[in-house]
């Protein structure tokens, strides 16, 4: 497990940007455009880090004033592990990792771009009439990269979930019937 470094080394963004690899993470997946990318991997990784500290996480921040996320107290994962208040899992710090890549690769203010609001994203809509009737559907994530998962991100969920509030980015959902 990583340790935590306190305070950040000097250069470091985020917790997650001081303890993660993404150069060795995305060389192992053959990613050679993270390499190239120069000044633009900071900016990537600082939008990764706002990414990953708006979800909602299970426990509590550990430090009442820290700046990121993770480390958290209180977390037992999905699989009932138990992580300590001076741990971050290395599936968090993978998740960094590949929102790093997906923010260099929609660079900012793309349709594609997670920090988005919804509204702005591209949605495709249907429209069909059969006699009288006239039916509407529209595809409310229509982007590849929001399409409907826990955070959006397929790739992403399968590292998180785990330790997300009820699996999701969004946290319980309650319905009411009306």
């Amino acid at each position: 497990m990583p340790t935590i470094p306190f305070p950040l080394p000097d250069g470091a963004l985020s917790v997650y940007d001081a303890l993660a690899d993404v150069d060795a993470y995305a060389s192992a997946r053959g990613n050679a455009d993270w390499a190239a990318a120069g000044e633009a991997q900071a900016t990537a990784g600082t939008r990764a880090a706002d990414w990953l500290n708006g979800l909602l996480w299970i426990g509590a921040r550990a430090e009442k004033d820290q700046k990121d996320a993770w480390p958290r107290a209180g977390v037992k994962d999905a699989e009932g592990f138990t992580w300590n208040a001076d741990e971050i899992p290395q599936a968090v710090l993978d998740a960094f990792c590949e929102m790093c890549l997906v923010f260099l690769r929609v660079g900012a203010g793309g349709m594609d771009d997670p920090m988005l609001p919804v509204s702005e994203r591209e949605r495709v809509s249907t429209s069909e009439k059969i006699d009288a009737l006239s039916f509407s559907y529209s595809d409310e994530f229509a982007t590849p990269l929001t399409r409907t998962s826990a955070t959006g991100f397929p790739a992403v969920d399968g590292l998180i979930a785990g330790f997300l509030k009820n699996g999701s980015k969004y946290g319980p959902v309650e319905v009411h019937r009306g």
